[in-house]
């Protein structure tokens, strides 16, 4: 009978190839209440960085942005949440809540304020693909969302 070699001897670190891969983000699934609505949302990146706020267009959720929260986790907080009535968000009813463009934009508004995001500061970045609620929300109010978003509302009209 052959003597088996003790774990510690066998469990051995690979040789050095070269520089390690770069670690693949975190990508953290919550929900915050917003107006008796829970809102759920994608987060990954340090908590510390910049914030990168991903809206999802019609009829689509944060699910489309699944592939490039990562891509972007290591240099921004990327928050990418579902507006009420898409993907894992509440959906009430109609009758207790008014789906428009106006509504989804203060429940955006108190959501990013809930998450500590930033939303006033110079140092969140919008990103606005198809997005039919922010484009709508950019040109009704001008150039209040410009300030808000750093410029996302001349983005929008170019």
């Amino acid at each position: 009978m052959s003597q088996l070699e003790p774990i510690s001897q066998t469990l051995r670190p690979a040789p050095d190839e070269g520089p390690a891969a770069p670690a693949i983000p975190v990508i953290h699934y919550k929900t915050v209440r917003i107006d008796d609505v829970n809102v759920f949302y994608r987060e990954a990146g340090p908590a510390d960085a910049p914030v990168l706020l991903l809206l999802h267009g019609f009829p689509t959720s944060s699910h489309m942005f699944r592939n490039l929260i990562p891509l972007l986790a290591d240099r921004y907080r990327v928050i990418a949440p579902d507006y009420p009535g898409y993907g894992q968000s509440d959906a009430p009813k109609h009758t207790e809540f008014a789906y428009t463009f106006t509504h989804l934009a203060n429940i955006i508004d108190q959501f990013t304020v809930a998450l500590g995001a930033g939303l006033w500061s110079n140092q969140i970045g919008v990103h606005v693909f198809n997005c039919d609620h922010g484009k709508h929300n950019a040109r009704r109010s001008g150039g209040q969302v410009a300030r808000k978003y750093g410029g996302v509302a001349a983005a929008l009209e170019a």
